[in-house]
């Protein structure tokens, strides 16, 4: 089933957005948009089919014949990995289907390269500490070694995560585990992607996306709480908060699984910024990449200004 707009714009082949109700792909699509780019986007659902230059194809991503006829006469098509049980045979199809239509493939999502001696070793390392993310690790390596030219976007933990505990925070409660760790937002993330998906001078390999700072959940919660203007009390370090916390904002299934592994490993592990990668992102977006005070402080005032 195909929901198509009659405004699409002139000029090349669209690029393909896969599972676009994601977060990164949600985003990466509302980037696309705002650079009048022409979309296809694989979505469940049927979505309203007026929305001008996006070209809305309905079905599921399991299926090779919906993802055949997705991939046929784009240019680019993007992949976010996504909390599914079946995540390392979706990834197969994809990098599959991808590979016979001669199409070039965007991914996002957990990898390290195991091009170079360093890298292989931290591959085994993260395997080892982090065994919730091996299948992850797996589908990463899949596509850098099937797929030459692909561009892999290897994002550190995300700002926007703390939206899915809102109403905790506005509570007066910060309730994510994180010692200390990496932090960056959604937006930067997409607009890295939309430039690999249409520029072909966009190199190939593994690009990481990195927010300015590490950040302890205490810091997290300090920034709520100026933003706010009243106490936000980091309870991160309770387990039963945590839970709790999560069992609310997030439905049973592998995506809350996933989250309670990454963030008992976050919980326990410090992990510094790396200068490079800072500069390595600067470069990719043009600019410094978005602080988390500033991203919250956005949040707050966009919330004030729904609320008004």
């Amino acid at each position: 089933m195909t929901q198509t707009s009659s405004h699409q714009p002139a000029g090349s082949a669209p690029v393909l957005v896969l599972a676009a109700g994601g977060t990164v792909a949600g985003a990466t699509l509302d980037e696309l948009r705002r650079r009048d780019v022409a979309v296809r986007a694989l979505v469940r659902r049927p979505r309203p089919a007026d929305d001008p230059g996006i070209e809305w194809v309905v079905g599921d991503l399991r299926d090779p014949g919906v993802l055949t006829a997705a991939l046929r006469g784009v240019r680019t098509v993007l992949y976010v990995t996504p909390h599914e049980n079946d995540e390392t045979a979706m990834a197969d199809l994809v990098v599959r289907a991808t590979r016979a239509a001669g199409v070039r493939l965007v991914f996002v999502g957990v990898h390290v390269s195991t091009r170079t001696v360093r890298g292989w070793l931290l591959h085994h390392v993260f395997r080892l500490l982090l065994p919730a993310y091996v299948p992850k690790l797996k589908i990463g390596r899949m596509v850098e070694r099937t797929l030459p030219d692909a561009a892999l976007v290897v994002p550190s933990n995300f700002y926007d995560n703390d939206l899915t505990f809102l109403t905790d925070i506005e509570a007066g409660e910060y309730p994510t585990p994180i010692r200390r760790v990496n932090r960056v937002a959604v937006s930067d993330i997409a607009e890295v992607c939309a430039d690999a998906l249409t520029d072909p001078a966009f190199p190939a390999g593994t690009h990481g996306v990195s927010g300015p700072a590490s950040l302890s959940g205490e810091e997290s919660a300090a920034a709520w709480a100026e933003a706010l203007g009243r106490p936000v009390r980091y309870v991160g370090n309770d387990p039963e908060a945590w839970e709790a916390a999560l069992c609310r904002g997030i439905p049973e299934g592998k995506r809350r699984r996933d989250w309670r592994n990454s963030f008992r490993a976050l919980g326990r592990m410090s992990m510094k910024t790396s200068p490079r990668d800072v500069e390595e992102t600067t470069r990719l977006l043009g600019r410094p990449p978005l602080d988390y005070r500033s991203w919250v402080a956005a949040q707050v005032r966009s919330r004030a200004e729904v609320g008004s």
